[in-house]
């Protein structure tokens, strides 16, 4: 049996000794590292680690710079950050610098695990999505391929022209199949690509997108909207846990209802 694997970053010797001993008890395995070029090596590896876990001491911002860095890199396992600071202000930054869960010192230990556990499960339903892969560089969906380095689209074969604009939009939601984006979520990564100028931009981005993708722009198959959220992409033919938790137009619509 392969148990999964933790990239554990900690600068910390009690702190790294302490999480190891526990983690390695709950059936997990561990690569330990104590700096940001070890930890980006290690999840260079073709044995690459599930998940990364980074332990920041109250007075750098050494885990922040590794999940930057190792999102600068391509790296897209679940990154959890644990930190001593309360404010949330940090917490919002952890998570703009690419972060999918952070955990507040001192915290129960079981609470980690069961955090682990949800971004595991996760990345273990991500893998299985043909239109995402582990290879972030290619995205499939229906009869498109998005090329997220060359800044291309593909359908059946001939290149669909996109936008910058409309290119950062679709990459976004293309590296998080089947997850609720937050219009502000999806604003702050293209906006740092400079192409876009307002949350409410995006939804012009993607009512364009729907006009380029969807065979009915009133019933869309990929690009849906959820209710109170954001928008939502979906890779895969339909799922009815998923799509009853979408919108069209605004309205609470049901699961194949018009």
């Amino acid at each position: 049996m392969t148990f999964p694997k933790i990239l554990l970053v900690a600068d910390d010797a009690h702190s790294l000794a302490s999480l190891a001993d526990f983690l390695t008890k709950q059936g997990l395995t561990l690569m330990t590292v104590e700096t940001a070029a070890e930890a980006l090596n290690a999840a260079s590896r073709d044995d690459c680690a599930m998940l990364a876990l980074l332990d920041i001491q109250p007075h750098d911002e050494a885990a922040l710079s590794v999940c930057r860095r190792l999102r600068e890199a391509g790296c897209t396992v679940p990154v959890i950050i644990i930190s001593s600071r309360t404010d949330p202000v940090d917490r919002v930054l952890a998570l703009e610098m690419g972060a999918d869960d952070y955990v507040v010192k001192p915290f129960n230990p079981r609470e980690l695990l069961a955090r682990i556990n949800v971004q595991l499960r996760r990345q273990r339903q991500y893998d299985a999505v043909p239109g995402s892969m582990r290879n972030p560089q290619t995205c499939r969906f229906g009869p498109y391929e998005l090329h997220m380095v060359r800044h291309q689209l593909f359908k059946a074969g001939e290149q669909v022209i996109l936008t910058r604009a409309e290119f950062a939009i679709l990459e976004t939601l293309a590296r998080h199949p089947n997850e609720a984006l937050r219009r502000e979520q999806i604003y702050k990564i293209a906006h740092r690509q400079r192409v876009v100028t307002s949350p409410r931009s995006v939804d012009v981005m993607i009512a364009r997108l729907r006009r380029l993708l969807e065979e009915d722009v009133r019933r869309p198959r990929y690009i849906r909207t959820v209710w109170g959220i954001g928008y939502t992409f979906f890779p895969l033919p339909e799922e009815p846990d998923l799509r009853s938790r979408a919108v069209l137009d605004g309205r609470p619509q049901p699961y194949g209802g018009t």
